[in-house]
């Protein structure tokens, strides 16, 4: 069950990385998004087929370096070019800034902090996120990478979260949506020059990169220990690398083709992902580690009890206000624990 649910949600989230960095190459390279979704698709398949997990831990440590550097230019940059951080208060006075400085108007706020939880609670309870730390020497490592995992995201999320108010002030068009909206300052000329803009831009498919191999990886052992293993039994471990390996090409191909007509925005498709591994693990993970009640019966109500308040929430009168990440996570944690304790005992 765990497997099903890691893999329907990793195919989500990896349509919304390709979506997200066909955009940008589409834009900053003058070319197509179905060759953009290509060029991505060769090279992620590539390195982590042939690397495996230790290539994508080696690769993420320089993608995520790049990142941070990334996050600092960008918003230095677009500040900058919008006429200093007081220029917030000219977006503020334009004909947005209603739309964009109300906690009611552009978005509920119980959606808007809805959508915040489901695309970063993913960081606490995403396996590609937790391989990491499994795979860390000793506990000291795990609780140093952490403090230092959770200030990277803090600083990087701080710079990013304003660059689209600045923006405002740079991009005078309407664009398609807010997905276009960092492609069109690096291929525009007005924030940064040719080298800086190609610096940002490699950045950019370092993070969608490190995301894709990480997931993609996940996807392929998943498939081979917990799903193909149930029924062909152990295999050797030769024969098991080769498998992942295919998978990794199959699972690959397949959300490249979905991400040619994807279903939503970046952010729309990478909180239902979100939204899916918190209704579903984030009981499972917290309450199995501090609570010594919760068993495995427990575990499988509160997954579908969490994907069946996800499913229905949009029949709810309040789900144009209220996100479906809450109830669902609710829903979820209240059958895990009324399993555990009254249930079967």
């Amino acid at each position: 069950m765990a497997a099903l649910i890691v893999l329907l949600s990793s195919f989500i989230y990896t349509t919304a990385v390709f979506k997200g960095i066909g955009n940008l190459l589409e834009a900053f390279l003058d070319v197509s998004y179905w060759h953009a979704i290509f060029i991505v698709l060769v090279i992620v398949v590539a390195y982590t087929a042939v690397g495996g997990f230790h290539s994508v831990v080696q690769t993420d440590v320089v993608q995520g370096v790049i990142m941070i550097i990334a996050a600092v230019l960008l918003f230095w940059g677009t500040t900058q070019a919008a006429g200093g951080l007081q220029s917030i208060y000219q977006v503020r006075e334009g004909v947005h800034g209603p739309r964009l400085f109300s906690w009611d108007a552009a978005m509920p706020l119980p959606m808007l902090l809805g959508v915040l939880f489901a695309t970063t609670i993913k960081f606490v309870v995403e396996p590609r996120q937790l391989s990491r730390f499994y795979a860390l020497s000793d506990p000291k490592q795990a609780r140093l990478g952490g403090l230092i995992s959770t200030l990277a995201f803090l600083l990087v999320f701080s710079l990013l979260v304003p660059v689209g108010l600045y923006a405002r002030n740079i991009l005078p068009s309407e664009l398609p949506d807010t997905d276009h909206v960092v492609p069109a300052l690096l291929a525009s000329g007005a924030v940064f020059g040719p080298i800086v803009s190609a610096l940002l831009v490699l950045a950019m498919v370092s993070a969608a990169m490190s995301s894709l191999d990480s997931v993609l990886l996940v996807m392929a052992s998943t498939c081979e220990r917990d799903l193909v293993g149930l029924w062909r039994g152990n295999r050797s471990e030769e024969r098991a690398i080769r498998a992942t390996r295919v998978y990794v090409s199959a699972f690959a191909v397949l959300a490249a083709v979905i991400a040619l007509d994807p279903p939503g925005s970046v952010v729309t498709i990478t909180a239902l992902s979100g939204s899916l591994y918190a209704a579903c693990f984030l009981p499972a993970i917290v309450l199995g580690l501090y609570w010594k009640r919760g068993d495995g019966r427990a575990v499988l109500a509160s997954f579908v009890a969490g994907i069946l308040c996800l499913c229905c929430w949009q029949f709810v009168s309040l789900s144009e206000t209220i996100h479906r990440v809450f109830p669902a996570v609710i829903c979820s944690l209240v059958t895990y624990v009324a399993v555990a304790r009254f249930w079967f005992r």
